[in-house]
């Protein structure tokens, strides 16, 4: 019974991390052919993420988001997004962080390639990368699991 509730709870949580990520994989694949506006950063910043370490330690592992907020423009409607790319991007160093903000200083005019039936959904390097396919795999590796634990009989 137990083994068939975690095989339950592992196939939940494949189904929802795959259906979101090849979503994601879907807009990471068209975005390089969405149509392109210029916009402009707003703010770059690096956030600190603080994780403590399981189980439930005291030493807590820093990542940092590298964040650009940018504004524009498609038929004179408003929009600002914080998307650079598809996937989420968790540096080691800071260091690292603000090198991948480095390109986005405040103030710069940047192009923006926003999706046409939501022009609230934009990014400023479209395409695909590791990020992108990050949770659907991991996904995908959870229903593997889940699958064969929940239809494997007792012996």
């Amino acid at each position: 019974m137990i083994r068939k509730l975690f095989a339950l709870l592992l196939l939940i949580a494949g189904l929802v991390l795959a259906g979101l990520g090849f979503r994601t994989i879907s807009d990471a694949l068209a975005s390089s052919s969405w149509p392109m506006v210029q916009g402009t950063i707003v703010e770059s910043r690096v956030d600190e993420v603080r994780r403590s370490k399981p189980p439930k330690q005291q030493v807590k592992q820093s990542k940092f988001r590298p964040v650009v907020d940018y504004e524009y423009s498609v038929n004179t409607e408003s929009y600002t997004s914080s998307r650079v790319q598809f996937g989420e991007t968790l540096l080691n160093s800071k260091q690292a962080a603000e090198t991948a903000i480095s390109s986005y200083p405040a103030g710069q005019v940047v192009n923006v390639y926003y999706k046409p039936s939501a022009p609230k959904s934009a990014v400023l390097q479209p395409g695909m990368n590791f990020q992108s396919i990050f949770y659907p795999a991991i996904g995908v590796i959870l229903i593997l699991i889940g699958l064969p634990l929940l239809f494997k009989r007792r012996r």
